[in-house]
């Protein structure tokens, strides 16, 4: 099986649908919100889950659809937030027009879950509309770890460690998930190879989202690139 499909079966448990619903914000991404979102904007939340950071984008004015691949995912959302537009979909194939979204958002380093990352990329930039804002998240390679269990799981993934892109194998309650993990240096040349202009990257540091991109790029575990559409 590939690791998307893994992953998708790893996700697809009570378990972790027990995880993942939850309601909140990470600090960068309402350092991010506040500064970008405006009321009408046309916005999609790419790997929404439950609809965890969906539900704020609304609450923003936005019009806005959240998409996920798994379907107790969005079973679970469309509960919860009956007046959300959730749906299930895979970020490889966008039921969306081009040049359709004025922000395009993939939350919680949802791309690092999917052995297709350039399509996923490139299916982010024909649908979001020229000028317009793509975010998303990604585990870090280069990051130190910072806490044991941070250390075990690198520990354990050093016969596969690579400074660029490469995939590490994490074991959780629910089950293994196959993680890909990037440095911000190369995933910027990738970004501007397929027509991006990266504008800012984002440390998820909790009391200061903006780092120099050396600290940024050693010592934040998930930065967020913000990019717009050439």
């Amino acid at each position: 099986m590939r690791p998307e499909e893994i992953n998708k079966t790893t996700y697809s448990t009570p378990k972790a649908l027990e995880i993942y619903t939850t309601s909140y914000l990470w600090p960068y991404e309402e350092f991010l919100f506040d500064k970008y979102i405006k009321s009408g904007m046309k916005i999609i939340d790419i790997g929404c889950g439950t609809g965890r950071s969906t539900h704020f984008l609304k609450e923003r004015g936005a019009q806005v659809v959240g998409v996920d691949m798994v379907e107790d995912f969005i079973k679970k959302g469309q509960e919860m937030y009956p007046s959300l537009d959730l749906r299930v979909m895979n970020a490889t194939n966008l039921d969306f027009p081009d040049n359709h979204f004025d922000f395009v958002f993939f939350s919680n380093q949802g791309i690092d879950y999917s052995d297709r990352r350039e399509e996923i990329l490139k299916e982010a930039y024909r649908v979001t509309k020229p000028g317009a804002i793509f975010v998303y998240s990604s585990h870090n390679s280069l990051a130190f770890p910072r806490t044991r269990k941070a250390w075990v799981n690198f520990i354990k993934n050093l016969p596969n460690w690579r400074p660029g892109y490469h995939f590490r194998v994490e074991h959780h309650h629910n089950g293994d998930l196959y993680v890909a993990h990037v440095n911000i240096w190369s995933e910027s040349k990738v970004l501007r190879n397929i027509g991006f202009s990266v504008i800012d990257i984002l440390s998820n540091n909790y009391k200061f989202p903006r780092w120099s991109k050396l600290l940024t790029g050693f010592f934040t575990r998930w930065p967020m690139f913000v990019c717009r559409k050439i």
